[in-house]
């Protein structure tokens, strides 16, 4: 079971073209209830380390898209 479902987004990429957010939805729900901790109870700096480690190839774009993400979907 993970934490969010997988869905298909219609989001336009950025040069690189690497989806954050699918990334994030492939991710272990144990990984991502780490990420979503550092988000919503640690320092912004953890979070944005944290997935430099497991996603080397997002930029602050990617982290900035993430936390939109994750921000929405949990207030919803």
């Amino acid at each position: 079971m993970h934490l969010f479902r997988e869905q298909k987004t219609d989001h336009q990429f950025h040069d690189n073209s690497f989806d954050i957010v699918n990334a994030f939805q492939s991710l272990d729900p144990n990984r991502q209830i780490v990420i979503c901790d550092q988000l919503f109870h640690n320092q912004r700096s953890s979070f944005k380390n944290t997935l430099n480690l497991l996603f080397p190839k997002a930029d602050n774009h990617d982290v900035a898209r993430l936390e939109k993400f994750l921000r929405t979907r949990i207030s919803h």
